[in-house]
């Protein structure tokens, strides 16, 4: 074959050769009509400057000749693939926010835990779609170096808060963040600008009932948990008082270990140490939040008590708070199967009905977190070292639980202090 000389991404000219098969073997034929097979072929040089052969077999040349064709396109599609990942200062933002998409679902999004939750995945990509590459969005036709601007992420951000609320800005500038980050670690930027700019808050807050530093006293808590316990026993319907029942088992776990809610949600059977009393929670934060856990008394009795029930369900494992039912899979053909495992509730659904309890219970400015700043102030009030603490919440700093975690009342009584000063 003549040496073409040839541009990265171009190809020299196809040639279709006539062969025949002899004894189990291709052999060249001079006769194409004596042909039974051709093969076509060309020189490819690829993006880094290769050269290399693309080769088809086919019963006609036509035929041999198409499949180097369709070969070749898919060829230069992978290599427009690679391509397009290759960022600018004047690419499009929207493009930009395409391959950060397709990175945060690698391992290196967040090495500390091997990658993002499926969970804060969804949410990136839903803000994403949402905000930024949405019809009216001011950035969705700018490039990166038009949208890494402080003036225009802050008028963006405002724009948000003040249309969605401050979770949705908050949300926003991570995901604007991320993006930008990428282009910072790849040297297209300078600067991100959306990392330095500071919180942005809409013009008319509104006043939220919830109170995220307080924590429950001992009564509170056992008065929420009776009032759950209460919404189980009252209900009349299965598939309620099932719902109700894992909500105030939930719930319990939550009040006696500090877990967070998505970690009590997804335990499993096998991860409950009923006979040593202990539970391993698998966190979903960093390496530090995989944990081991011992439990108190009554929680093992009611975990017990939860066990024993559930075995006598169609489908008792491996979730722990299920409502029983089972894992379904659509089939090809559109039907559907269902295997012999269960499935854990859904965390809007569980959201909503913990939110119930709360609210059932008078405590609407509690959250689900309460709980878990009621085990690190019980334990802190016990005697409890912060790095214990933090070690049974699952925080990689202890620092974050003295500041954050422990409930404070600034304006509770110190009558105790006033002989100490």
């Amino acid at each position: 074959m003549v040496r073409y000389k040839l541009e990265p991404g171009a190809n020299s000219p196809i040639e279709a050769s006539p062969y025949r098969r002899e004894n189990g073997r291709r052999v060249a034929v001079e006769n194409r009509r004596k042909a039974t097979v051709w093969r076509a072929r060309c020189q490819y040089c690829t993006e880094d400057g290769a050269r290399i052969e693309v080769a088809r077999w086919a019963k006609t040349k036509p035929d041999a000749v198409k499949a180097v064709e369709d070969a070749l396109d898919e060829i230069r599609l992978k290599d427009a693939a690679e391509e397009d990942s290759v960022l600018t200062p004047t690419t499009p933002f929207v493009d930009a926010g395409a391959v950060w998409l397709d990175w945060i679902q690698r391992p290196e999004a967040r090495p500390a835990r091997g990658g993002l939750s499926e969970r804060t995945k969804r949410e990136y990509r839903s803000h994403y779609y949402r905000h930024i590459d949405a019809v009216g969005s001011p950035l969705r036709g700018r490039t990166i170096a038009q949208v890494n601007e402080p003036q225009r992420i802050i008028l963006f951000l405002q724009r948000i808060a003040d249309s969605s609320g401050n979770a949705s800005a908050k949300m926003s500038r991570s995901v604007l963040s991320g993006i930008l980050g990428l282009c910072l670690r790849r040297g297209v930027i300078r600067v991100n600008f959306a990392a330095t700019i500071g919180a942005v808050s809409t013009a008319t807050p509104k006043q939220s009932v919830r109170n995220r530093k307080r924590a429950f006293t001992r009564a509170e808590r056992t008065e929420v948990l009776t009032h759950a316990d209460a919404l189980a026993q009252a209900a009349t319907n299965l598939r309620t008082q099932r719902k109700w029942a894992a909500t105030a088992d939930l719930m319990s776990l939550m009040a006696g270990t500090g877990a967070r809610i998505n970690e009590a949600r997804l335990l499993l059977w096998e991860d409950v140490d009923l006979i040593a009393g202990r539970v391993r929670i698998r966190g979903t934060k960093t390496t530090s939040s995989d944990r081991i856990n011992n439990l108190p008394q009554w929680l093992i009795e009611r975990l017990h008590h939860r066990r024993q029930v559930m075995l006598g369900w169609k489908h008792p494992d491996p979730f722990v708070f299920s409502l029983g039912f089972p894992e379904e899979h659509v089939l090809a053909n559109g039907l559907r199967r269902y295997g012999p495992n269960n499935v854990p509730p859904g965390d809007s659904n569980l959201g909503k009905w913990v939110r119930d309890v709360l609210d059932g219970a008078g405590f609407t400015w509690a959250i689900p977190h309460t709980f878990r700043r009621t085990v690190a102030t019980l334990l802190s009030e016990a005697g409890v070292p912060v790095g214990v603490i933090a070690d049974q919440l699952g925080h990689a700093d202890a620092s974050m639980t003295m500041s954050v975690y422990l409930g404070r009342d600034p304006l509770g009584d110190k009558s105790e202090i006033g002989p100490l000063l």
